[in-house]
C-alpha cells in the first residue's frame, strides 16, 4: 500500500477520534441504549446503531448484487446479540455497512474509510468476492482491523501474508475444485471444458479442478470471461470455443462465475449449439437468478453443483429459522456464513477486556474454538465472558475453526435444479471426496 493511502488512513483515524459522537445518560454503569453516532464517514452508512460497531463490505450493485440478504444474515447476528439486552459488554452492538458495487478498488476504499471511523471498527466483514478480498487484505493488515471474509474461496487467501488479520468462513475452493473434479470423473467423464471467469475466484477454482481432474486421469480445456464479457472477449468466443473442444469428444461443461454471465452463457450455447453431455456449475450460480435467467429451464435436468456445505445441525436449523421468522424467506447461498463471521468478531469483542482494542480482538478470534460450547440462539451464555478461549462457537455454517492460514475446513454439497426450477441439495463430500450424507 502507497505510502499516501497510509497517511490518509492515520489522518481519517486522528480527526475521527476527536469528533465521536455520544448520545445517552452518561451512568457510570453500561447503559445497553446508549448509542455513539459514527463519525468519519463518507460513502459507508450506519445500517443499524450501537455503541460498539462491526464493518461490513457489500455488493448492492454492480454484477453480484448479493449484499441485502447477506446484510439480513449480518443483521440477524446482531439481532441475537442484542437479545434481551446481553450485546458486548452491556452494550448495543450496531452495524456500518458500504456498498463496492462488485468493484475492487471500492473495496479497498471501504477498508481504509473504516479504518478511520470513530467509535473504532475492530472487525470487518469482507467482501463478497475473492478479488475485492485480496485488495481488502493488505490495508486492513497493515491498519492492523481483523477482516472475515463470509464468501471469498479463492486458494490465494491461503497464502496471503497477512500477520494473522485476515480469515474467512467459507471453504477455499482448492477442496470445491477437487470435490467437483471427483464427482465429474464419477459421472464418468474423463472431457470437460471450463468457462471461468478471469478473477481470483474463477481462475483459482478453474485450477483446483484442472489440478485434480488431471490427477485423476482427466482431460480439461478452458476458455477465461471478463465480468459482462468485456473487454477482450465475449460469450459467443467462449462457446465457440466449447464446441470447438467438442469436437474432439464431448463432455462435461462447466461454469465457474456468477449469475448474470452464467445465464448469458448458458442461453448463448443453447442458440449456438453447443451441448455438452453434462452441465457443472460451481458455487456462485447457486442463486435464483442465475435460475431466472436461463431460457430453457429443460438444460437444468441432469445438471449439478457444487457449494460449501451447510451443516445438519441444531444450530444451523435454530439459524435458518430465527432467519426466516425475521425476513419470511429462507436465507440465501452464504448468508449462514456471513451471520457466522458477524458472530466470531462480536464473540472476539465479548471476550476482551476492551472490546475497542483490535490487537485484543485479533488474538481473540484465534481462540473461539474451546471453553463453553454455544449457538447463536444463545448469544446470552458469553455475557460474563471476559477471556479469550472461554468460549466455543458452533457456527450455523458448520465448524468455524481457523488453521494457521485462517482457513476453515468444511465439506462441500451438491446441488441441482428440480422440476418446479427450485435449488435444492443433493448431496454432500469431504474435502477427500468421501460421502457425509
Amino acid at each position: 500500500m502507497s505510502s499516501r493511502l497510509w497517511d490518509r488512513i492515520s489522518a481519517v483515524a486522528v480527526a475521527a477520534a476527536l469528533t465521536v459522537g455520544v448520545v445517552g445518560c452518561g451512568d457510570d454503569e453500561p447503559d445497553f441504549d446508549e448509542i455513539r453516532q459514527p463519525q468519519g464517514l463518507t460513502s459507508c452508512t450506519v445500517a443499524a446503531q450501537g455503541y460498539y460497531y462491526i464493518g461490513a463490505i457489500l455488493s448492492f450493485s454492480g454484477t453480484n448484487t448479493t449484499g441485502t440478504p447477506r446484510e439480513q444474515a449480518i443483521n440477524q447476528a446482531i439481532l441475537d446479540i442484542n437479545k434481551d439486552k446481553v450485546g458486548i459488554h452491556g452494550r448495543k452492538v450496531g452495524l456500518i455497512r458500504c456498498d463496492t458495487a462488485s468493484l475492487e478498488a471500492n473495496a479497498a476504499a471501504a477498508v481504509t474509510e473504516l479504518l478511520g471511523v470513530t467509535p473504532a471498527i475492530t472487525g470487518i466483514i469482507g467482501g463478497s468476492r475473492s478479488a475485492e478480498v485480496l485488495a481488502e487484505a493488505p490495508v486492513a493488515a497493515q491498519g492492523g482491523v481483523s477482516l472475515i471474509a463470509g464468501s471469498a474461496t479463492s486458494p490465494a487467501l491461503t497464502t496471503l501474508n497477512d500477520d494473522g488479520w485476515v480469515s474467512r468462513v467459507a471453504p477455499s475452493d482448492a477442496a470445491q475444485g477437487a470435490v467437483l473434479a471427483g464427482i465429474v470423473k464419477a459421472d464418468g467423464f474423463d472431457r470437460a471444458f471450463v468457462m471461468n471467469l478471469s478473477d481470483a475466484y474463477g481462475t483459482g477454482f478453474k485450477d483446483s479442478f484442472a489440478a485434480a481432474f488431471s490427477a485423476g486421469g482427466g482431460n480439461s480445456s478452458s476458455s477465461a470471461f471478463a465480468a459482462g464479457f468485456n473487454p477482450g472477449n465475449n460469450a459467443a468466443a467462449v462457446i465457440d470455443a466449447a464446441n470447438t473442444y467438442n469436437e474432439a469428444g464431448a463432455g462435461a461443461g462447466i461454469i465457474i462465475g456468477f449469475p448474470p454471465e452464467g445465464a448469458t452463457l448458458m442461453n448463448t450455447a443453447d442458440t449456438n449449439g453447443y451441448a455438452p453431455t453434462r452441465w457443472y456449475y460451481g458455487d456462485a450460480l447457486r442463486q435464483q437468478a442465475f435460475v431466472d435467467g436461463v431460457a430453457d429451464k429443460s438444460v437444468f435436468t441432469t445438471a449439478k453443483g457444487t457449494v460449501p456445505a451447510t451443516p445438519t445441525s441444531a444450530a444451523a436449523d435454530s439459524f435458518v429459522d430465527r432467519y426466516t421468522a425475521t425476513y419470511g424467506e429462507a436465507p440465501q447461498t452464504y448468508g449462514s456464513n456471513h451471520y457466522d463471521a458477524a458472530m466470531l468478531i462480536a464473540l472476539a469483542m465479548q471476550l476482551s477486556a476492551n472490546p475497542e482494542d483490535r490487537q485484543q480482538v485479533k488474538v481473540g478470534l484465534t481462540n473461539t474454538h474451546s471453553g463453553t460450547l454455544f449457538s447463536g440462539d444463545n448469544w446470552a451464555a458469553t455475557k460474563n465472558a471476559r477471556k479469550a478461549g472461554a468460549m466455543d462457537y458452533d457456527g450455523a455454517s458448520g465448524a468455524v475453526d481457523f488453521d494457521e492460514n485462517g482457513d476453515i475446513i468444511a465439506n462441500i454439497d451438491t446441488w441441482r435444479v428440480n422440476a418446479s426450477n427450485a435449488i435444492e441439495k443433493t448431496g454432500c463430500f469431504t474435502s477427500t471426496f468421501a460421502s457425509c450424507q
